[in-house]
């Protein structure tokens, strides 16, 4: 994905299987570059969450990458761990057995295996709110799904009013 600024294009994401492995590259305004593996998937599910990621966070790749620093805020971390931990949620929900393997008192630390920086990020805090003998539970996502619709159909919303 390129950006047109004062009359210049810049590369800010990019995913290629150039190397011989598919992965995202994030350009900073510097000029260095965060190359992000997905070897876990094949070229066609790449592909597939490529174009998923750049239509669904264009916007906020340019904003991080006009930001300049391309450091996560706290509020970007916190929007992403919310979506983080909602789907945790729903998934332990839908598989409870997980929920009997996270030990009492746990502190659970969801680490996206697809996001690098925001694993970092969370490892590090899990590492600094960690109270001394708490065990603590990696989930580590090797992505997420596209969000789903509305499981709803042809509802029908009705005023009553006072």
């Amino acid at each position: 994905m390129k950006l047109s600024f004062f009359g210049k294009w810049h590369p800010v994401i990019r995913y290629d299987t150039a190397h011989g492995f598919a992965h995202r590259d994030t350009m900073h305004p510097d000029g260095s570059v965060d190359k992000v593996s997905l070897l876990y998937w094949d070229y066609n599910e790449a592909l597939t969450f490529a174009q998923y990621d750049i239509k669904s966070n264009w916007e906020w790749y340019r904003q991080r990458y006009k930001k300049g620093n391309g450091k996560m805020n706290k509020k970007e971390l916190f929007e992403r761990n919310l979506i983080l931990s909602t789907e945790f949620s729903r998934y332990v929900m839908e598989n409870p057995e997980v929920a009997n393997r996270i030990p009492k008192d746990a502190l659970v630390v969801i680490l996206p295996e697809y996001d690098q920086e925001l694993a970092e990020e969370n490892l590090k805090i899990a590492e600094t709110k960690r109270e001394k003998d708490q065990p603590m539970v990696l989930v580590r996502v090797k992505r997420l799904a596209p969000e789903r619709k509305s499981r709803l159909i042809k509802p029908t919303i009705e005023i009553v009013s006072a």
